[in-house]
């Protein structure tokens, strides 16, 4: 769904990432905010998957991913979230390109992605 300006509209949906990511998380911030708009940009051509569950599951997915990762890393600066799977998502919708479904096939491998948190990469 787009409003009269093509942009993406929420519905009047806010979305709210944790005020305490802070220094090297802030580029988080940023790469679930552009997967929460394409992901719902990509939904409102292809309407098979329930957009609102699909972030859902992405916002708990990222934060439980998050946490594995700081719980791994601690304070060490030389690893970033944001980067790892950020890399990991464009391995995993290479896939993708030529499909029919393609807006599908990204939502669903940019989840997963998410929800097994391979940090062994990062």
């Amino acid at each position: 769904m787009t409003d009269c300006g093509g942009t993406p509209s929420f519905d009047d949906q806010r979305f709210h990432v944790s005020s305490d990511l802070t220094g090297g998380d802030t580029n988080m911030r940023y790469v679930f905010v552009i997967a929460m708009l394409l992901g719902s940009t990509l939904l409102a051509q292809a309407e098979p998957i329930d957009r609102n569950k699909w972030i859902a599951q992405t916002e708990r997915a990222n934060k439980s991913c998050l946490a594995k990762f700081r719980q791994k890393f601690r304070e060490d600066k030389g690893h970033n979230y944001s980067g790892c799977v950020t890399d990991q998502t464009n391995k995993a919708i290479d896939d993708c390109v030529g499909r029919s479904e393609f807006s599908n096939c990204v939502l669903e491998k940019s989840l997963k992605v998410l929800e097994v948190c391979d940090l062994s990469n990062c």
